[in-house]
């Protein structure tokens, strides 16, 4: 074992690192002892006997490359734990190949290795840093956090009420873009315990910019069964039904009125409640001995 030139052995290696701490010596004795190359580690360890140690056992024990280049020496040991009780390191030196991670995502993914938690999709080193108590609550309760995985600024507010409408087994796919407001995730999480066949007919005929308003009154449709595609057609960007409008149609659905014609030939409040009004007019006159309905 060569530094700066000269060959560290059992009689000169104290004399060759005179400037070093007692503790350090002891470390590169040992690894002397051992026949343990660690001349490469003793200048960036002056400080730091400790992570020095735990090189020159990483070395003696056969571990990969990127666990050797680790600041913290108790990750380090961590890591020298987990493959004495059999853990598969693979996961690991995977997310080191991408990077150094600081101390805060080492305690992370060292956790989710030691409890065996699924990460093989995952690219720690970009989950921003306020996100990692979400993932590891996403990764415990065995959702696949990758989704979350793609450099987007989610807020933990977000990716948690996105996790409730996956706990009710619904898809977020179309939720994941970011755009969508706090007020409304809150609401779909709400509505994510209704059948599936409401839930995909209410996702598929909105967008990030729907108002809270219009989106509870279409919840109010969905739950009376009434398919909310016809009410949010536009024309030129704009709905071509208001949300006054809906408030109709629910009442021409509560008052057992045609709701299905108004939706489909109304093109403003003012026509939609004039034919309302017509409908509730030809009810309540009989022609002919019978009730003429619309």
């Amino acid at each position: 074992m060569l530094y700066k030139g000269k060959k560290l052995i059992l009689d000169s290696f104290r004399t060759v690192l005179s400037d070093y701490s007692i503790d350090v010596q002891d470390v590169v004795r040992s690894a002397i002892l051992d026949d343990v190359d660690i001349s490469s580690y003793i200048s960036s360890c002056k400080d730091n006997p400790y992570r020095l140690d735990q090189i020159r056992l990483c070395i003696k024990e056969g571990m990969p490359e990127e666990i050797l280049k680790l600041y913290n020496g108790s990750a380090i040991y961590q890591i020298r734990t987990l493959k004495a009780d059999g853990v598969d390191l693979t996961p690991v030196v995977k997310q080191l190949s991408r990077g150094n991670l600081q101390d805060t995502y080492l305690l992370y993914l060292l956790g989710w290795i030691k409890d065996g938690l699924n990460i093989s999709k995952l690219n720690i080193a970009i989950i921003p840093q306020q996100l990692l108590p979400t993932f590891d609550y996403g990764l415990r309760c065995g959702f696949d956090m990758s989704k979350y995985n793609n450099g987007r600024s989610y807020s933990p507010q977000y990716i948690s009420l996105l996790l409730q409408i996956e706990k009710n087994k619904k898809s977020v796919s179309s939720l994941l873009s970011g755009e969508w407001s706090l007020d409304i995730l809150e609401v779909l999480s709400s509505f994510s315990k209704t059948s599936d066949s409401r839930w995909e007919n209410l996702i598929s005929n909105i967008d990030s910019k729907i108002s809270k308003g219009r989106l509870e009154k279409l919840i109010s449709l969905e739950k009376q069964g009434i398919d909310v595609s016809g009410v949010q057609r536009k024309s030129n960007g704009i709905y071509v039904l208001s949300d006054k409008c809906l408030d109709l149609v629910l009442q021409a659905y509560s008052r057992k009125l045609n709701y299905k014609l108004l939706i489909e030939q109304a093109t403003s409040e003012e026509d939609m409640q004039d034919m309302i009004d017509r409908m509730e007019v030809a009810n309540r006159t009989r022609v002919g001995g019978r009730i003429r309905r619309y």
